[in-house]
């Protein structure tokens, strides 16, 4: 590999610190094994065979695979973490939380990684299940068995409708708006937040964030939803913001989770601890 792509053998020699004489005859013993020249000498120098441009290309794949079980070798010597599921609620999805697990794979680059998307039931029920070792959901309030589960960053929520609704600048009465439908996070139902944040009288319910916002564009409805996912939408003018009479500013959170009978692996932990560094939205 050397000789062909430095094109002689001194550089080959220099390359690979050795002696001229010994790359020369390393090269020439494996011609012989081959049966065939991989070099074309003359007093010019050397210069590369068809052949050796074909094994070339093969040479490259298969140093490429060796590398690859060396450090696969001396990972398992280490005892480093071979696996690791992350499971993240969908409407947590950012480039932050992303970055959190990029740092997993830079630190262990052979981990196989598996990331999973779905709403924050779902990912609750995988680490419950074991299908996947650390999930990140918005936080639905209530404690479940066997699940260790940590409060991370925290987000504002604001209330958003279709930008053709007439409302009130200075704050919508409960009164004024309960006539309208109220397209409701499905995770909200089985919590405590059901009571205060199920508005109008007539609710629709979806399990994903961003069809919720896709909804309110449309004119479906009105709904609470993070204000970092809503943000554009509200400054393009394709939904409006409005607010509560006497309403001030509200916040949900996020949580890191994990089955308690389960250790910490480095992999794992180090996701969990830069989630946990996350800032507020």
């Amino acid at each position: 590999m050397a000789a062909y792509e430095s094109g002689s053998f001194v550089g080959a020699a220099n390359t690979l610190g050795k002696h001229l004489t010994s790359v020369s005859a390393q090269i020439g013993n494996l011609e012989i094994d081959l049966g065939f020249a991989l070099f074309e000498r003359s007093r010019r120098g050397v210069s590369p065979t068809r052949k050796a441009d074909e094994l070339y290309r093969y040479a490259e794949v298969v140093l490429k695979e060796l590398g690859l079980f060396s450090a696969k070798a001396e990972s398992l010597l280490e005892q480093e973490p071979t696996h690791l599921s992350i499971a993240i609620d969908v409407s947590l999805r950012s480039a932050e939380l992303t970055r959190c697990y990029q740092d997993v794979l830079a630190t262990f680059p052979l981990i196989k990684l598996k990331i999973l998307n779905g709403d924050a039931a779902q990912v609750m029920e995988w680490v419950s299940s074991r299908t996947a070792d650390i999930g990140v959901i918005i936080s639905m309030f209530t404690a479940a068995r066997g699940v260790a589960q940590a409060r991370a960053f925290n987000f504002e929520i604001c209330f958003v409708a279709p930008p053709d609704w007439q409302l009130q600048e200075a704050g919508v009465k409960p009164s004024e708006i309960n006539s309208h439908t109220q397209i409701i996070h499905e995770f909200v139902l089985g919590t405590s937040l059901a009571e205060g944040h199920r508005i109008s009288n007539h609710t629709l319910v979806c399990n994903n964030a961003f069809e919720i916002i896709e909804m309110v564009k449309a004119g479906v409805g009105w709904a609470i939803t993070p204000r970092y996912m809503v943000g554009d939408a509200i400054e393009q003018g394709v939904v409006q913001e409005f607010r509560l009479a006497h309403g001030g500013k509200e916040y949900w959170y996020a949580e890191a989770i994990r089955r308690e009978d389960i250790p910490f692996t480095d992999a794992s932990q180090l996701f969990w601890n830069n989630v946990m560094g996350l800032a507020d939205r």
